[in-house]
């Protein structure tokens, strides 16, 4: 799971969109192979224009997960675990100690995310165009 989510961001976006092109390939594409095993008709989704919004956006999100994920991780591992011991003493449940602590302690690092990512709300990608 590690390697999907995280290679793609230390990979080019050249060798991402060769690998979707692949993965998305009428003939030889896995997604095509399932979508025949399940019966139906082979799709061109890289010939369809109603795709390309969706593809788009989908191949940003596995591209950039790896590296959200790592910092998310990170600040999960610096929270006190005697935090989580508080917790359990005081009797509460897996779903409370994600809300009480584990949210409140990767809050900062949300916060950070939102910011830093708040620059890219503009941009449409084209500088992978050239």
């Amino acid at each position: 799971m590690q390697m999907v989510t995280f290679a793609p961001y230390f990979i080019s976006t050249v060798v991402m969109v060769s690998m979707i092109i692949l993965f998305l390939s009428p003939r030889l594409g896995f997604v095509d192979l399932i979508v025949r095993a399940l019966g139906m008709e082979s799709v061109n989704f890289m010939g369809i224009p109603a795709y390309f919004k969706s593809i788009f956006v989908l191949s940003n999100v596995w591209q950039g997960m790896g590296y959200g994920a790592v910092i998310y991780l990170a600040a999960l591992a610096g929270i006190n675990p005697e935090l989580y011991e508080a917790a359990r003493v005081d009797g509460a449940s897996r779903l409370q100690k994600v809300v009480h602590v584990d949210i409140p302690g990767i809050m900062p690092a949300a916060i950070i995310m939102l910011i830093l990512n708040a620059g890219q709300m503009m941009n449409v990608g084209f500088e992978k165009f050239f």
